[in-house]
């Protein structure tokens, strides 16, 4: 018997059609990034781990030198620098996590597709049930904080909403009911 609060977690997230495609998608856009990976876990390599792989892992990247630190109110600033510099300036980590050597990726030479098969929702007629996306990968790297979220948020307000304008002008041409 398998069981567990993280397994049975990713087994409910990866019970719906949606969320198998976007793994899927990511898996194809991000094939040479650490983008590619799901956070939790897929269930089919969960029970695959081991004790010695865990700890390892833990060992590696669970340190607090891997973490972002943010702070809010109003307070000493120099001296919560001051705390977070003497717990964490002892301790060593293999390699930061947030490192942006991870998120590099060699340029595609043509266009890909990929097929990407879930199953069935009971609910909605099997006609009904596909999804066609396009997506771009850019060949350059973003590193300005700003800019990621001011294109997040013009994808929201482009594409995201049922009132939004490429998503209206993409069910116009009846290829699509959502």
């Amino acid at each position: 018997v398998r069981a567990g609060v993280v397994y049975n977690e990713m087994r409910g997230s990866y019970s719906t059609p949606s969320r198998i495609y976007q793994q899927k998608l990511k898996e194809t856009l991000y094939p040479d990034s650490a983008t590619r990976f799901d956070i939790g876990g897929k269930p089919s390599e969960i029970p695959k781990a081991t004790i010695e792989t865990l700890r390892k892992h833990h060992d590696t990247y669970y340190n607090p030198v891997n973490a972002l630190f943010f702070f809010y109110g109003s307070f000493p600033v120099e001296e919560v620098f001051t705390k977070v510099s003497e717990v964490i300036d002892p301790m060593n980590a293999a390699e930061p996590m947030n490192s942006t050597d991870k998120y590099i990726m060699k340029p595609w030479a043509e266009p890909r597709t990929a097929d990407i098969e879930a199953p069935a929702d009971d609910k909605i007629p099997i006609e009904e049930q596909y999804k066609v996306s396009i997506a771009w990968a850019l060949d350059f790297q973003i590193v300005n904080d700003g800019l990621i979220s001011d294109l997040d948020s013009l994808v929201w307000i482009l594409a995201n909403k049922d009132n939004s304008p490429f998503y209206k002008a993409l069910l116009e041409t009846g290829l699509a009911k959502d």
